[in-house]
This record gives C-alpha cells, structure tokens and sequence, in this order.
C-alpha cells in the first residue's frame, strides 16, 4: 500500500489556467466523452441482437438432432515437445488452449516447434477451421471458433480439435454459433469428464452427441450472414471509439499544454 500525503497533493505542479478556460476544455473533453457514451450504447444493443438472433432459433427449433449428423468428421492434432514462446517468421507453432476463445481465434498463443521431425503439416490450421478445445478448465472446456486468417505454420495441439462439417448439411459458421448458445455450453460442461477442478474434458464421442437444433442448411447460412453483418458493424464501431478516444486524449493535452488556444466564450 502505498499513499500520499496532502501537503504533497498540493504541491503538484499544473498549468495554470483561467477558470473560463479550464470550463472551455471540460466542455470539450464532455462532448467526446457523450459522443463514445452514445456510440457504445449502440454497441451493447448489437450484442443483444446478437445474442437474440441465437436465442431464438435455439428456442424456436422443434426438433434436436446430435451435432454429429452436421459433421464429416473431427480431427485431433499433437502435442509435440515445444518452447514457451510464439512462433516466428518461418518458425512452425503449436496451438496453446488459450488460442481458442469464444468465437475468436488467437494466433499468438501457441508455442514454437524446433524440431523439424516434429512438423506435421496436415495438422496446420487453416483460414476457415472450426476448432474446439477438447480439454481445458470447467468453465472454458468445449469452447469453439473459427479461424479467421490465422497465422501460418500453427498445428492442432493434441487439447485442440478441427471440426469439419458436411457442407450438405451443417454450416461451419452456423455451427460455431450453436456450440457458444446457453444451452450447448451447459450440454458440455455436463459431458465433461475429469477430476481435477481445474482441468475437464469432453472426448469426440460426447461431442457428437450434444443436441443441437434440426435447421435447414439454407436457414443456418441465413443466421450467419445476419450474425456477420452485425459483426461488421461492432468492429466499425469500435474502430470509431478507438479513433474518438485518441482524438479526445491528443485534444485535451493540446489544450492544457496551450499548443491549441482555447476558444473565446
């Protein structure tokens, strides 16, 4: 614990500025501040849509079928021996768990492969994947997502799954949507096995066992690009706050340091 006393505090230097000029930069710090304030409330809307546009069809479809009747297949991948420390340039990765979010995939958790006997490129991911986490802690076991541009030259940890769909029938980005629903995540933690408190798994079998909701392939493409849309929108409004953000901070310490005069009231 640190503190600080008073006689401290007052002794702080500050720019000294008239008091019709310090309420002209509140008010300008105020108005940036109203314009993220709106911005974000916009942006909490979109996530409850989102989850609304899930919602619904978790709860609207009649039927439940087994997620295994969407997939072609589940592959595994290894765990060879690997240093602590993201791949580089030209250097081969290993996923971590931690790569797998929810619906976000993390590049940079991995670990480097030295070793060139230990390189197995039919385990490399790629832009598109459905990867879920088949072993991790109680809460986070069985998360999923898509890989987005992933890096190159990362494989599949032996923790870590690709899921491929039957285009026919299930749609990757559909099902990366339904295994992050309520009710899914409730299904795997039920079917996860293990002991230990602080690590779970759930084997390919249970996997393809988790109910999902019976929607036509067509209906599940329709559900992505409205969930994609959305997406869109959050990722331009957030680049939006960053900018507005930066702008507010750069404004203000130009004012107080009076590389921009204050406008007259």
């Amino acid at each position: 614990m640190k503190n600080i006393s008073q006689a401290h505090i007052r002794s702080l230097r500050v720019p000294e500025i008239p008091l019709t000029q310090q309420q002209s930069i509140v008010a300008a710090h105020t108005a940036f501040a109203r314009r993220i304030g709106a911005l974000e409330g916009v942006l909490g809307k979109l996530g409850v849509a989102e989850e609304a546009i899930v919602s619904r069809v978790m709860t609207d479809a009649v039927d439940r079928i087994p997620l295994g009747k969407w997939l072609d297949r589940i592959e595994a991948g290894k765990s060879p021996l690997a240093e602590d420390t993201p791949a580089g340039d030209a250097e081969w990765g290993v996923l971590k768990v931690s790569a797998v979010q929810a619906g976000w995939f993390k590049s940079m958790e991995n670990k480097t492969v030295r070793d060139p006997a230990l390189i197995n490129p039919q385990y490399e991911v790629r832009h598109g994947d459905l990867i879920m986490t088949r072993a991790n802690t109680e809460q986070l076991v069985g998360l999923a997502c898509i890989a987005r541009n992933p890096e190159p030259r990362l494989m599949l940890s032996d923790k870590t799954l690709r899921l491929v769909p039957d285009e026919a029938v299930g749609d990757s980005g559909f099902i990366e949507l339904v295994l992050l629903s309520a009710g899914v995540r409730r299904q795997v933690k039920a079917r996860a096995t293990g002991t230990s408190g602080s690590m779970k798994n759930i084997g390919q079998a249970a996997i393809r066992q988790l109910l999902v909701p019976d929607v036509p392939t067509e209906e599940q493409r329709q559900i992505v690009a409205a969930v994609e849309a959305s997406r869109r929108r959050v990722e331009n409004l957030r680049g939006k706050i960053a900018k507005l953000r930066t702008v507010q901070q750069g404004l203000v310490e130009d004012l107080l340091s009076g590389k921009v005069c204050v406008p007259a009231t």
